[in-house]
């Protein structure tokens, strides 16, 4: 595997493990995260992802979507199936031979949220019917489309991650 693509990974899912660990990383772990308090059973991670844009995520998070290629496949590998509330249309589309799908059928039953799929383009108004409090974007790290794409979903209180 090429260094910058173990980098990228690791990476995508450092930040992927810190917003829906619940909390559990404490404060100081790791350059680019912070913990801080906010009310009764929420804690603010300070995330930065791999845009290079600094992110403030309240957690636990409940609601989350994942949008491009490989995005779903690495939130359920992470075991949270349970919070995503859309998929893109691809994923239907094709679901054989996807493990994580076979795994979880279940979310096929979810609203689609896009058309997904190489090449496309996030469909915002989509997003916005599923209110995610977290959008997790694979191969986006354009930080300009990353913050046009959350400028679209709304600044509050979806985040997108890429």
């Amino acid at each position: 595997m090429r260094p910058s693509l173990r980098k990228t990974i690791l990476w995508w899912t450092l930040a992927l493990l810190v917003v829906l660990s619940g909390g559990l990383v404490t404060t100081g772990c790791g350059d680019g995260m912070s913990t801080a308090r906010a009310s009764e059973g929420t804690t603010v991670q300070t995330v930065i992802d791999l845009a290079g844009r600094t992110i403030q995520l309240a957690t636990p998070t409940e609601k989350l979507v994942a949008i491009g290629p490989s995005s779903l496949r690495l939130v359920c590998y992470m075991e949270a199936h349970e919070q995503v509330v859309g998929i893109e249309n691809f994923e239907r589309r094709s679901p054989t031979g996807r493990p994580y799908i076979l795994a979880h059928p279940e979310l096929l039953d979810l609203p689609i949220i896009g058309q997904g799929g190489p090449d496309s383009t996030p469909d915002p108004e989509m997003l916005l019917e599923v209110a995610p409090d977290v959008i997790f974007v694979a191969y986006l790290v354009d930080g300009t489309k990353a913050d046009e794409l959350q400028k679209k979903t709304g600044s509050c209180p979806r985040r997108l991650i890429t």
